[in-house]
């Protein structure tokens, strides 16, 4: 016996659903059968229309998976019922089927799937003055263009063809049509001229990122398999709105244009599937959409700037963002690869490159930027070409690399976290802190570069440590000031070194210098290539007295210095105090350090309540007569086990109360041991 039976099922447009039946009788017997069903409203559509030339075409395009054929299909005006024609042959999956008029060589360079016959007493095959053309199927209408006060796009003063904007969207809506842009075309005319529009290829209008359908929940998704998108005009996306493309998405910008994101954008590249953001030019990704060859090649500057404006959010991973940066004159929001203005910018796992300008340029914006590579950020102004510019807001940096930038970072008065990055072959500085608030460093290597070092200066005003375990940082020509009421502390291993010979640092509250016997502080001249190598990129080179200025502390809080070294300071033409470590007002412990070849004095303690020094060592002050290796002035001392060998002066005192001194050795390596001369008892 058999039995029978129906259902219904419903399946979405534009689908290809697997279906399985299964049957299984009294017995225990089955059996079952599986069909995919391709599901089109729209199987084949009117795509392209040349109609503003005498050479004519027109383009059907197969929006299905299969080999579709036309038997039974009919293309006709229903405005003049010219054309009329009864269509033959087949079309590829997802391909073209070109007609054209009045001959093969209409379209010089492609073949006719089907040439309309010349009607004598027609000068044209289509009337430039509009028609509505319909493409059906027995009796039934597949699709038709709509009815517009002529063509619904294309031009007759330079021939433009009138595309439809997606090939799945209704083509009896006048705004489902437009113009060839004449940035892609393809294809040649009779006479061997180009054809302004894309014969047998994607309509130059569907490439463009405005005309990607917004989704109910407001996201605008761009796809790999759309893939490449283009930009060629500013484009907003507003506030409620996000632009998020999937991996292995392209986009290019056309010109000196600009992204700019009020809502959001989430670019979800994956590794070795990145999403790409580039010029028009740049035929490594996406294709030689102009078709020229190399006659056009993507350069630094050929785009502007993808711009996160107020509250706008950006999350980029596994992104390649290249060939932007046009920098336009009082314009403050070009010049970037990325420009953020108050937003969030989360950036991972990506690379910024080729830019003019600035990599990323923050103003008080919040930024993170991980495991990223920043290259050959090279323009003009040099001095504003960064790999990433930060201004206000916070920023946090971590496992990136900064190559071939003029500046790798440059940071004035934000919130820094700067982590185990790696600058290299930046030309000018590898990072510049203008802090108010403290940076927190670690980990950082600079190579390749005039200053092979972080460089910071400028006024903190907050308690803060700096540097890290072999970490060198540059005091940048401004120097370096914290605040009254404040404790500035460097942390053991750091190397701190100076710009000029007038850079120094000045403390206005406490300083704790507090090394240990592996990992010394070590304050050094920027020549000085035996602590932190050659920050300097001089080649070899050692310091002299006087490269710079000096530690000032002017608290009037109690000092520890331990396990640290001051090297070649001192400078004449410094306000840094009188010596390469001086103490004004406060007390100080210090222990287990070394002062080394000081141009004036290698340590002054002036009006301090109380000093104790102790197991440190005095050497080499010798530069210019009156060179001190101890400076003393109105002040209580503890002297304990100091060494003093090869300066002009040991010790030098005045008004000062010497509580204790024990295992002072200061021999005849010195030209005066202390003035007064019966200082030491």
């Amino acid at each position: 016996a058999t039995s029978s039976g129906s259902f219904v099922l419903n399946v979405s447009d534009n689908t290809i659903s697997t279906i399985t039946l299964a049957a299984e009788d009294a017995a225990g017997n089955n059996s079952s059968a599986t069909i995919d069903v391709e599901t089109r409203l729209l199987p084949i559509v009117i795509n392209e229309i040349g109609w503003s030339t005498a050479d004519q075409y027109i383009e059907l395009r197969n929006n299905s998976s299969r080999e579709l054929s036309l038997d039974g299909f009919t293309l006709y005006s229903a405005t003049d019922r010219s054309p009329y024609s009864e269509l033959r042959g087949s079309v590829a999956p997802y391909g073209y089927y070109l007609i054209e008029y009045p001959d093969d060589e209409a379209i010089l360079d492609k073949t006719a799937d089907y040439i309309v016959p010349v009607v004598e007493t027609d000068w044209t095959l289509l009337n430039p003055n509009g028609e509505t053309l319909v493409l059906s199927f027995a009796s039934t209408t597949i699709d038709a263009t709509p009815q517009c006060f002529g063509w619904c796009g294309g031009g007759t003063r330079f021939g433009h063809s009138m595309e439809r904007v997606r090939p799945l969207i209704l083509g009896s809506n006048p705004d489902h049509w437009g113009t060839n842009n004449g940035f892609v075309i393809r294809g040649k005319n009779a006479s061997g001229g180009d054809i302004l529009g894309t014969p047998k290829f994607r309509n130059s209008i569907n490439y463009l990122v405005s005309n990607v359908p917004q989704s109910e929940d407001g996201t605008i998704l761009l796809t790999a398999g759309e893939s490449p998108f283009i930009i060629p005009y500013d484009l907003v996306i507003p506030n409620g709105t996000t632009l998020k493309a999937e991996a292995g998405t392209i986009i290019k910008f056309i010109g000196d244009r600009s992204l700019i994101i009020y809502g959001s954008m989430h670019n979800d590249g994956t590794e070795g599937v990145p999403v790409v953001i580039t010029s028009f030019f740049d035929d490594e990704f996406g294709g030689d959409l102009n078709n020229d060859g190399t006659t056009t090649v993507p350069r630094a500057g050929d785009w502007s700037s993808i711009v996160f404006k107020d509250t706008a959010r950006a999350i980029i991973n596994n992104a390649i963002i290249r060939y932007g940066g046009k920098i336009w004159s009082g314009i403050p929001d070009t010049g970037a690869l990325i420009f953020a203005d108050g937003a969030s910018v989360d950036i991972k796992d990506s690379v910024l490159e080729h830019g003019n300008g600035y990599g990323v340029k923050l103003i008080n914006a919040v930024a993170k930027i991980a495991k990223s590579i920043i290259r050959i950020i090279y323009g003009s102004p040099l001095s504003n070409s960064t790999g990433v510019y930060a201004e206000g807001g916070n920023l946090s940096i971590t496992d990136t690399v900064f190559d071939g930038n003029t500046f790798g970072v440059l940071a004035i008065g934000a919130g820094l976290e700067l982590h185990r990055n790696e600058f290299m072959n930046n030309s000018r500085f590898s990072a510049v802190i203008i802090p108010d608030t403290c940076p927190h460093i670690s980990g950082n290597t600079a190579t390749g570069s005039p200053r092979n070092g972080l460089v910071i200066h400028g006024v903190l005003s907050e308690t803060c440590v700096l540097g890290g375990q072999n970490e060198t940082l540059i005091i940048g020509s401004g120097g370096l000031r914290s605040a009254p009421d404040t404790v500035l502390t460097f942390h053991p291993g750091s190397v701190i070194k100076f710009d000029t010979n007038t850079t120094s640092i000045i403390a206005e509250g406490e300083m704790h210098i507090n090394g240990t016997p592996e990992q010394n502080i070590i304050f050094t001249s920027l020549a000085d290539d035996s602590a932190g190598g050659d920050t300097n990129g001089d080649g070899e080179s050692q310091g002299r007295a006087g490269d710079w200025g000096g530690v000032r502390v002017m608290g009037s809080g109690t000092s520890t210095i331990a396990n640290a070294e001051f090297r070649y300071g001192a400078s004449r033409s410094s306000d840094g105090g009188n010596g390469m470590l001086s103490i004004e007002n406060g007390s100080v412990e210090i222990a287990d350090s070394l002062f080394l070849a000081g141009e004036r004095k290698g340590l002054a303690i002036i009006q301090s309540p109380y000093a104790a020094i102790a197991r440190s060592q005095f050497m080499n002050h010798n530069v210019i007569p009156g060179s001190v290796a101890l400076y003393l002035e109105s002040s209580s001392v503890e002297l304990n086990d100091l060494l003093f060998r090869d300066n002009y002066a040991g010790i030098h005192a005045l008004g000062v109360l010497l509580l204790e001194a024990d295992g002072v050795d200061i021999d005849m390596t010195n030209a005066v041991t202390t003035i007064p001369a019966d200082f030491l008892p």
